[in-house]
C-alpha cells in the first residue's frame, strides 16, 4: 500500500502543477521570481522569472527608484521578442548606478495591445561593502584593541635654545660725514651721535697737545729731580 500511496501523491502533484503551466500559457504571465522582494544585490544581477502571453509580442525589464512617486522607470536591457518561461529574463548591471533601494518591472506585451506587469520593490543595490550606518567593529576577532596612549609631562621643559653667558656692549658707531656745501659757506654734516668732523679733529689735537705737555714736565722734573741728587751728594 505504501507504494501505491507514493505514487498517487506524485500524481497529485503532477497534475496539480500542470494546470498552473498551462494556465501561464493559455492567459499570458509576467514574474520576476529572482531576485524578490527585500533582496540584496550587488555587481551584474541575472533576473529570472516567467514572460508568456498567448498572442506574445514582447517584453521589457526596467528599473526605478523605491519610492517611485513621479512613475520614472529606466530600461535594463533591449526589448526581447522571445517568450521566457521560468528561465533567465535578463541581467542588471548595477555597477554604473548608486547604492540605495530600487524596485524592478517585467511588462509583457501582446500582439492585440494588451500589457501585463509585475513589480518587485525593495531591492537594495550593495556595492560597496557595509552602508555608512553600519556599526564599525571594535577590533578584529582573535586581537587586541590598541588602547590609545596620552603624553606625560614628568619635569620641567628645557629650552634647547643656548644664550651666550655675557654680552659686549658694542660702541657707538660714529660717522664722519663730508662738508657740506651751503650759500652761507662750508659747515660739517654731523653724524647721528651728534658730533661733528670739525669738533673731533680739534679735540684729537687738543689731546695730543696735552700728552706732549704731560711727558715734557715729566722729564723736567724727573732731570731736575736727577741734578739736585748729585749736588746733595758733593
Amino acid at each position: 500500500m505504501r507504494p501505491v500511496r507514493l505514487i498517487a501523491l506524485f500524481w497529485l502533484l503532477l497534475t496539480g502543477a500542470l494546470p498552473t503551466r498551462a494556465l501561464a500559457q493559455d492567459q499570458g504571465l509576467a514574474a520576476i521570481t529572482s531576485p524578490v522582494t527585500g533582496a540584496n544585490v550587488s555587481g551584474v544581477v541575472v533576473l529570472t522569472g516567467t514572460a508568456t502571453h498567448p498572442s506574445f509580442q514582447q517584453y521589457e525589464l526596467a528599473f526605478s527608484y523605491d519610492p517611485n512617486p513621479t512613475d520614472t522607470w529606466f530600461t535594463i536591457q533591449a526589448s526581447a521578442t522571445a517568450p521566457v518561461l521560468e528561465n533567465t529574463l535578463g541581467a542588471w548591471d548595477t555597477t554604473d548606478i548608486m547604492e540605495g533601494v530600487y524596485a524592478l518591472r517585467l511588462r509583457v506585451y501582446s500582439s492585440d495591445g494588451s500589457v501585463i506587469e509585475t513589480v518587485v520593490q525593495n531591492v537594495r543595490v550593495m556595492n560597496a561593502g557595509p552602508t555608512a550606518n553600519a556599526p564599525m567593529p571594535t577590533s578584529a576577532p582573535g586581537s587586541t584593541p590598541i588602547a590609545a596612549v596620552t603624553p606625560t609631562l614628568t619635569g620641567p621643559v628645557v629650552s634647547t635654545l643656548k644664550v651666550p653667558a655675557t654680552v659686549t656692549p658694542t660702541a657707538p658707531l660714529i660717522i664722519l660725514s663730508p662738508v657740506a656745501q651751503t650759500t652761507s659757506g662750508a659747515r660739517p654734516i654731523t653724524s647721528a651721535a651728534g658730533v661733528s668732523g670739525a669738533g673731533l679733529q680739534t679735540a684729537f689735537l687738543a689731546g695730543v697737545r696735552l700728552t706732549a705737555v704731560a711727558f715734557g714736565l715729566l722729564g723736567l722734573y724727573t732731570g731736575l729731580r736727577y741734578v739736585w741728587r748729585i749736588r746733595l751728594r758733593r
